[in-house]
This record gives C-alpha cells, sequence and structure tokens, in this order.
C-alpha cells in the first residue's frame, strides 16, 4: 500500500509516508550513555529503513485543532516480535481489567504546560501512549514512551524530546535552530556530530540524533517505531523523504487528555513518571540553545 508523502511545499498533514526502495542499514538499539562508539549507533540508526510497517494516524476527533495538528504519524514497523502486540491502549482499560485482553480503540493522551528557556515561557505539548511489551511472563506488561516538542511563537516545534526508558536521553532539533547554533558556538564539540549539543563532560546522557527539516506550518511529525525492541528509532518531519518501503495497514488513534495522577487511575502515574524523569534535567542544560535562533530566546 504506498500513497503519497507531504511535501514541504504543501500543507497536508496527514499523508502517509511515499515508500522509496533502498539499501536497508543494519538495526540498532540505544545502547547505555557513554561514548562516541556508542552514539554512533544511535545517529546511525535514524536512517534506517522498515520493509514493512502499519501507518496510524488521528481520528479527527474532538481534540482542540491545534493538537490534532501537532499529533504524531506512527510508523509502527512489521517485524518480531511486536508485530501484533497491542499498541495504544487506554488507561481505562488497564486500570479496569488489568489485562491488555479488553482493549478497545487505540488511544494517544496528550499534555500542554510550558516551560522557562533563557527566561522566556515557551509552551509544550506532550504525546504520549502505552503498549504491550514483549515478554514471557504469564501476565502481559505495558510500556510507556512517547515525545515532548517545545514550541516557538508561531506554534512550530524548535525541539523534540524522547519520552522513553531508553539510555541516553534523545532530543531532535529544527535545522533553523541548528543553524543559528553553528553560528553563534561553531563547529560540534569533539564526539558530537551537530553543534546545538553540549561537551560530551557538560551532558554526557544527551545526545540529538537527528536534525530535523523546518515545516511549511506547525504539524506534527512522523514517528518511527522498530518492531524488535519498540524503540523510537527516528521522528521526522513530514516534509522529509519517507523510510519505509511499504504498508500492511492502515489504523486510527483516539486523542485525549492526560488526566492528572490519581488513586482511581493508577495508570496514569506512569505517564507523568515519564515526564518528570524528563523535567529532573532544563532543556537549557542538555543541550546549547543558541541566543539568535529563530523565534527561540
Amino acid at each position: 500500500m504506498v500513497v503519497a508523502s507531504a511535501s514541504c511545499q504543501n500543507d497536508n498533514q496527514n499523508a502517509t509516508p511515499t515508500s522509496r526502495p533502498t539499501t536497508d542499514s543494519t538495526a540498532t538499539s540505544a545502547p547505555d550513555a557513554g561514548s562516541a562508539q556508542d552514539w554512533a549507533a544511535i545517529y546511525d540508526r535514524t536512517s534506517r529503513r522498515f520493509v514493512l510497517g502499519d501507518f496510524i494516524k488521528p481520528s479527527g476527533n474532538d481534540a482542540p485543532e491545534h493538537i490534532i495538528a501537532m499529533s504524531p504519524l506512527i510508523v509502527r514497523e512489521v517485524a518480531a516480535p511486536y508485530a501484533d502486540l497491542r499498541f495504544g491502549m487506554s488507561i481505562d482499560a488497564v486500570d479496569r481489567t488489568g489485562d491488555l485482553a479488553d482493549v478497545e480503540s487505540r488511544v494517544i493522551y496528550f499534555r500542554e504546560d510550558d516551560a522557562s528557556i533563557g527566561g522566556v515561557r515557551r509552551n509544550r505539548i506532550a504525546y504520549l501512549w502505552l503498549f504491550e511489551k514483549a515478554g514471557d511472563s504469564d501476565r502481559r506488561q505495558v510500556g510507556v514512551q512517547g515525545f515532548r516538542m517545545t514550541l516557538d511563537d508561531n506554534g512550530s516545534a524548535r525541539f523534540w524530546e524522547v519520552l522513553s526508558p531508553e539510555s541516553p536521553y534523545l532530543t531532535y532539533v529544527a535545522q533553523s535552530v541548528e543553524n543559528a547554533a553553528e553560528e553563534e558556538f561553531g563547529t560540534p564539540s569533539p564526539g558530537r556530530r551537530f553543534a546545538v549539543e553540549r561537551p560530551i563532560d557538560q551532558a554526557p546522557r544527551t545526545v540529538v540524533p537527528r536534525i530535523l527539516a523546518d515545516g511549511p506550518l506547525p504539524m506534527g511529525p512522523f514517528v518511527y517505531i522498530n518492531g524488535s525492541e519498540h524503540a523510537i528509532t527516528t521522528l521526522l518531519c513530514r516534509c522529509m523523504p519517507s523510510q519505509v518501503e511499504d504498508f500492511r495497514s492502515n489504523a486510527y488513534f483516539e486523542l485525549r487528555r492526560l488526566p492528572s495522577a490519581t488513586v482511581d487511575q493508577p495508570g496514569s502515574a506512569l505517564f507523568h513518571e515519564r515526564l518528570r524523569e524528563a523535567d529532573a534535567i532544563p532543556l537549557q542544560e542538555r543541550i546549547r540553545i543558541p541566543v539568535r535562533a529563530p523565534n527561540i530566546p
């Protein structure tokens, strides 16, 4: 199943990425932080192509318009062991039954807040989801992952933080920000690939895997999830070339606002734990944010 992808020259918000046959690179998992050699695997997997994937996009429910526009388009690799395990279970279903057999429509949760960057408050949107974890346990287990965007004055994302238990901490950056970082900071620090990355001794657990193209208008990214580990291998602007050759299926997810962590919904605590982990170190301490970057302080 192959259909047209979004282009940097148009405003197509929900297009399935076009398949472009090419040589597939070797799949790699995220290693522990600690060396440039380890990080090379993280950089390299961003260019890996999926042979077959499932395409999962927002259903256009009654979520706010900007939340729908900024929501992810998921490309989930069809590969063992995650090819047929459940994705996007609701908090209600998991809390109610304790068993993933009782699962309704796919759900991705969103949360809006803001953060101070250089003394200026910037809006953020996080998208998170539950997925069934592979394993031999009789009781099925769930995992949590997602990403969070920091927006500029126009509502476009400039930073994308991966919210995942993987190590190291992955942050994607817009091309305009990287360009400004090159002007302000010069060449990348030793062992780094991008000017926006801090020297290793300042941020030893943070890696910028890839620079994302600036889109023509505010819109959410493609999120590629591999089938071997359910790891987020890359984010892409919708105007960037596809990295999947074909699709097995098209599916939809419902957008729901993330509830606060309460006794009645312990499942929501999984999401808030991931957000607290991300907030432990501010974004400006993880990467070098240039003063002259467009629309950021």
